[in-house]
């Protein structure tokens, strides 16, 4: 990459420019980036495993007709995607409890919810990302009221697909997080699906493999994200 110009380092990925205006690379590293983004050490091969995740839920998201940056795999370490504006929220979706809805509700760790909770952050590090609502979102104007209600249903649709996905792969999708941008006159899902931004559990309870497990001091972390490109991997 040492060819092209970098733009921005994000979390544990690199975001170069593309052949194109309309295209960027992101370079994923072996880097552990925790909920805060502090680095907590690296991991080898984890970049490769990141990018070939996140490669298979792209395009496995595309089959269903959900559109995504993703444009093709270039390297172990790299893809290329769309240009587009990233949206100012980060969505996150829960299928089950996890220690933070057990914290805040009273709720039993580990049980699965009737309905999909899904949640709403307004990225700004400044105000430490506080949680909004569509009220929220409307009145102060950070996105446009049309892409509200698209940003509902592809929420859902992401959700309901990857869920369904993985149940088939012996895995509870507990936690998704979701970030979307504005590409032409559309919006696309962005960023990464992988185990960096996602909570997953074994359905058979022989072992957890949620975010503890990722803490670069805790636990066998390379045989974790192996295990989920072996999951994945496995095809209908």
């Amino acid at each position: 990459m040492s060819n092209k110009k970098l733009l921005d380092e994000v979390g544990a990925k690199k975001i170069y420019e593309g052949d194109s205006e309309d295209r960027l690379i992101l370079s994923f590293n072996d880097s552990m980036v925790d909920a805060d983004g502090n680095l907590k050490g690296k991991v080898k091969g984890k970049a490769a495993k990141n990018n070939d995740i996140s490669s298979q839920i792209f395009e496995y998201l595309e089959s269903y007709n959900v559109m995504t940056h993703f444009i093709s795999k270039l390297s172990d370490k790299e893809m290329q995607v769309k240009k587009s504006e990233i949206l100012p929220l980060e969505i996150i979706v829960s299928n089950a409890v996890d220690k933070s809805l057990s914290k805040r509700f009273g709720m039993e760790e580990g049980s699965l919810l009737n309905a999909p909770v899904v949640e709403y952050y307004y990225k700004n590090e400044k105000l430490k990302n506080p949680i909004v609502n569509e009220s929220h979102i409307n009145a102060l104007n950070l996105i446009g009221q049309e892409e509200v209600h698209y940003l509902g249903r592809t929420v859902a649709k992401v959700n309901a697909v990857l869920k369904s996905f993985f149940e088939r792969r012996n895995m509870i999708l507990v936690e998704l997080r979701i970030t979307l941008g504005r590409y032409k006159s559309y919006l696309l899902v962005g960023d990464e699906i992988s185990p960096d931004t996602c909570i997953f559990w074994s359905i058979d309870n022989e072992h957890n493999i949620d975010k503890d497990v990722y803490s670069y001091d805790k636990g066998k972390v390379e045989e974790i994200y192996q295990n989920i490109v072996n999951q994945i991997s496995i095809r209908d």
